[in-house]
């Protein structure tokens, strides 16, 4: 890291995470794992009354990196971002709350490793050379890690707070979600639209990140928007095909 004062706080607060228990475990929009650790804090926004974030957060990016927990003991993959259309198993999940992790950033890289007492072990590596893999938030700043060796600290100026302009572009998206998924395909597999190499991702926030547009001649589906676990039947890994219609 090229800041050293940067890296000592960045390095300060990961030690407060390591002293803090896990109180939250969740994945959010596009797929991203989100783990709280702290205290369970209520938004304090009218729009996610009831709703609760950890006092410290990391958070994978979907864009930029990809998530697994596996048990440490056999290891053997109990689960990762490509199982999110199905729930986080509760037994997981209650297996690991309440307890101390033990964080480790690996050598050159931006690959995290959060391993629990139980042999659990989960961790986020990074896929993108352009994109950070995952970030770290607190009361006051938070933090982009990756790609690679990079850090970005940022200052928090809005702590736990949505404008009004977030409102309704949240508002747009969760409406626009509603109708996209209606025109997805409908199948779902092993082989997501998320990985096929001819879906294109959307740019924004939100229910945004769960859709891209399908860019296939030959699927159905071509030029439309797609949900990110949506599964056509026309799934590549390679540009290699016919050019004509």
């Amino acid at each position: 890291m090229a800041n050293n004062q940067q890296n000592k706080f960045f390095l300060n607060d990961i030690e407060k995470i390591q002293i803090s228990k896990l109180c939250q475990i969740r994945v959010g929009f596009a797929g991203a794992l989100v783990l709280g650790f702290g205290k369970l804090i209520e938004y304090n926004d009218p729009k996610l009354l009831g709703k609760y974030h950890g006092e410290w957060e990391i958070r994978s990016n979907p864009s930029g990196g990809i998530w697994r927990f596996i048990n440490k003991a056999n290891n053997k993959i109990l689960v990762g971002d490509a199982d999110t259309d199905a729930p986080l198993d509760a037994k997981l999940i209650k297996s690991l709350l309440a307890r101390n992790p033990k964080i480790t950033i690996v050598d050159s890289s931006s690959d995290i490793k959060i391993s629990f007492p139980n042999s659990i072990t989960i961790e986020i590596l990074g896929t993108s050379s352009r994109k950070y893999c995952w970030e770290l938030s607190g009361p006051e700043h938070y933090y982009e890690i990756g790609p690679a060796e990079k850090i970005r600290r940022l200052k928090k100026t809005h702590i736990n707070r949505v404008s009004e302009e977030e409102k309704l572009l949240m508002t747009h998206a969760e409406d626009c979600a509603a109708r996209w998924k209606k025109l997805s395909p409908k199948t779902f597999g092993k082989q997501k639209c998320r990985d096929c190499v001819f879906y294109r991702p959307l740019e924004g926030e939100f229910a945004f990140f769960d859709f891209g547009v399908c860019s296939h001649r030959q699927s159905p589906f071509d030029g439309k928007a797609v949900h990110i676990n949506g599964h056509c039947g026309k799934f590549s890994k390679t540009l290699k095909y016919s050019m004509k219609g």
